[in-house]
């Protein structure tokens, strides 16, 4: 590496380090903003459900994954279940429902020569449905939220610059 690219890139990191200590402290005049406004209304202020500062990389994904609605994934399997099945791997970050889906599939093709492919068409998109919302509820819980636009502000005040 040559110099000015060395010195380009510790720039870099020098600028990333402080955008985000710049978002931590933006978050935290945000909260507090709200508790004076809650004081002034006359309402004691009350803690968030998660500290938004303290949000790391890896819970990103969770919230990613606490965003699937339900209902429209169960509706979207039925449709085209591995296009759905792909496309929901790709939103979230979590593709475990496709490799089982795919799993039960590939068990699942001997099977169609007896029942006429009921068993090939049905299973896999099933499977991969059940995985998702399961995983969908249990991302919800773990974050003290209950509907998927809960986790849609959360996802905007996160990845907000």
């Amino acid at each position: 590496m040559t110099t000015e690219t060395t010195q380009s890139l510790e720039q870099m990191q020098a600028e990333i380090a402080a955008l985000k200590e710049q978002r931590i402290q933006e978050l935290e005049m945000a909260t507090a903003q709200r508790e004076l406004d809650q004081l002034k209304s006359g309402k004691l202020p009350v803690e968030p459900v998660t500290n938004n500062a303290a949000i790391a990389g890896e819970q990103i994904g969770d919230i990613k994954l606490a965003r699937v609605r339900q209902g429209l994934n169960g509706l979207a399997h039925f449709v085209a279940g591995p296009i759905a099945s792909v496309y929901y791997g790709s939103k979230t970050g979590y593709w475990m429902p496709t490799l089982a889906a795919t799993g039960v599939a590939v068990i699942g093709l001997p099977l169609a020569l007896v029942d006429m492919g009921l068993t090939f068409a049905l299973a896999a998109p099933v499977t991969s449905c059940l995985l998702m919302c399961n995983q969908s509820s249990e991302k919800r819980r773990q974050l003290g939220i209950l509907l998927p636009e809960q986790a849609d502000a959360m996802m905007s005040e996160v990845t907000r610059f």
